[in-house]
């Protein structure tokens, strides 16, 4: 038995109800509009956010703070907006605001390195890299949808490799990457985001009923906006000299 199935099994056994792949019909597909809005207000209210802050000059204050400083913000910030918009997601509308802070919350992070960006004079590797993230996305979650593989065996795999690229990036904060060191770091965390996407996709549809379209809405959100970032930094780190 897969982890997917012992876990739609346990949460069976707590009483909770079918998952959406279980019921089947209506309910998966009104269940996969649901997600898939809230998805796409959290990727308008996440870039709006980074793009002003990266175009009115605030990133610049978040860059001026040194990188240690703005790496416990960001994770402050983060970690408090993303355990806010769990605990209200059935909430509604107070849902939407907890949401709505959690997708600031991610432009507030990614807008340094979108001004690192526009003020090396690459503002179309932005939008190059938000393309490339788009059909990276829709691509993943159709295979996702349509396979017969169980991706949960790469569950192991995936959080393993989170730890790692987590632990190097805290490296990089006191030893600044080499053009090299940082291609194989981007490279390494956009296929491990690639990964988390077909492993939560899956999940979302095996294992949550439907009632819980905001906590998938937010699970991908964070798949989607760190394939971004990596993506992101990859195309950059080739632009270095």
């Amino acid at each position: 038995m897969s982890f997917l199935q012992q876990e739609r099994a346990r949460l069976e056994a707590l009483g909770y109800p079918l998952s959406v792949a279980q019921e089947g019909g209506e309910a998966l597909s009104v269940f996969l509009s649901r997600v898939y809005s809230w998805l796409l207000g959290g990727i308008v209210v996440a870039g709006a956010v980074a793009w002003w802050f990266a175009a009115t000059g605030f990133a610049l204050v978040l860059m001026k703070m040194g990188a240690l400083l703005y790496f416990i913000i960001a994770l402050g910030v983060l970690f408090g907006t993303l355990f806010f918009a769990q605990a209200v997601r059935h909430s509604s509308p107070l849902n939407m605001v907890a949401y709505a802070l959690m997708a600031a919350a991610f432009g507030f992070i990614a807008s340094p390195l979108i001004m690192y960006a526009l003020a090396i004079g690459q503002s179309a590797i932005v939008l190059q890299a938000l393309a490339i993230t788009a059909a990276a996305f829709v691509g993943l979650t159709v295979w996702a949808y349509t396979s017969r593989t169980d991706f949960s065996f790469l569950r192991g795999f995936l959080w393993a490799g989170f730890w790692v690229i987590l632990a190097i990036g805290v490296v990089f904060i006191f030893l600044p990457p080499s053009r090299t060191a940082d291609i194989l770091w981007s490279g390494a965390g956009a296929l491990l985001f690639a990964g988390f996407t077909l492993y939560d996709t899956q999940k979302i549809i095996r294992v949550y009923p439907r009632d819980e379209h905001v906590a998938a809405a937010i699970q991908l959100l964070i798949d989607f906006v760190n394939l971004f970032l990596f993506i992101l930094r990859l195309l950059l780190a080739t632009q270095r000299r």
